[in-house]
């Protein structure tokens, strides 16, 4: 095993002097754009097609899309160039680690066997501003004529003015078209994962308590059998992730590390706080034994 394998990268560990969330929206407002990656494990022709050396897409089969179906509500990303790079997003965090960060510094001891590492991955790369803030489309059945009068201020319909008329002739049969939702790329700071980010959907109303969760795959339906949860995923996989991102290469270049400074820290201290992570977790091992017995054959 050569010098650091077992080691956790300390450019992950969030400590004291790091904004607690960052604003992507204000990142891209103000012309800048960054990477964002997903893992998945196993071998990359499994799940893609490589229409040239660097253009791929997914696989477009119900396991690829049921391998995702219940993440795409909530995928879990890293963002890639803010000091991190691929060989990084070999870690995953369990317990503890995966918990939301609270802000502060913790000890290394604080994680000890709370990591474990991908034997094989590929990782797919997007654009930020290519999947934050873009608009969601999809249609909904309301189960009783009061919740459809509760979401009347959200259905598309070229009755304008006269809801009394869509009252009126309201069927439990029906999809209406909605308001578009949208996709929202959230700043998550792990424990151990500063950079973590989730791609949030939202539906019309637009409100993180309202998004998408909990959804499930099922196969052998057709398209008039899908709800409004089907709809929005089934969406958001063929308009934004499916296709258009890069594989194991980040074209978009470093993070601007300045977005994500706490202001109301000292440039002093942060830096202390931040050569003390390094220090940490660059002088203890924290994987299991396993994890790095399998390192060091590799």
């Amino acid at each position: 095993m050569t010098m650091g394998e077992g080691f956790y990268p300390y450019r992950l560990v969030p400590y004291k002097g790091l904004k607690r969330k960052m604003d992507f929206s204000a990142i891209i407002d103000n012309g800048e754009d960054f990477a964002v990656a997903r893992r998945f494990d196993g071998k990359a022709e499994d799940l893609l097609v490589e229409l040239s050396p660097e253009y791929h897409v997914f696989r477009n089969t119900d396991d690829t899309l049921e391998a995702l179906y219940k993440e795409i509500p909530q995928l879990s990303m890293t963002i890639i160039g803010a000091m991190t790079g691929f060989d990084d997003m070999k870690y995953i965090q369990h317990d503890h680690a995966k918990e939301d960060w609270d802000g502060t510094t913790h000890q290394i001891t604080d994680f000890i066997n709370s990591v474990s590492i991908a034997n094989e991955y590929f990782c797919v790369v997007y654009r930020a501003s290519a999947v934050h803030r873009q608009p969601v489309e999809y249609e909904k059945r309301f189960d009783s004529k009061d919740d459809f009068k509760k979401n009347l201020g959200f259905i598309n319909s070229s009755i304008s003015g006269n809801e009394q008329i869509l009252l009126n002739n309201f069927s439990s049969k029906k999809r209406y078209p909605m308001q578009n939702g949208r996709l929202e790329l959230v700043h998550r700071p792990t424990m151990l994962n500063y950079w973590h980010v989730e791609l949030m959907v939202l539906p019309a109303s637009l409100l993180e308590e309202d998004r998408l969760k909990n959804v499930k795959f099922k196969k052998d339906r057709s398209p008039q059998q899908y709800n409004d949860k089907d709809l929005m995923v089934r969406f958001v996989w063929k308009t934004y992730l499916c296709q258009n991102f890069d594989v194991m290469t980040n074209c978009v270049g470093e993070f601007p590390m300045e977005y994500s400074y706490d202001t109301n820290i000292s440039e002093v201290e942060r830096q202390r706080n931040a050569e003390a992570v390094r220090v940490m977790y660059s002088t203890q091992p924290i994987l299991p034994q396993e994890d790095l017995s399998s390192l060091a054959t590799r």
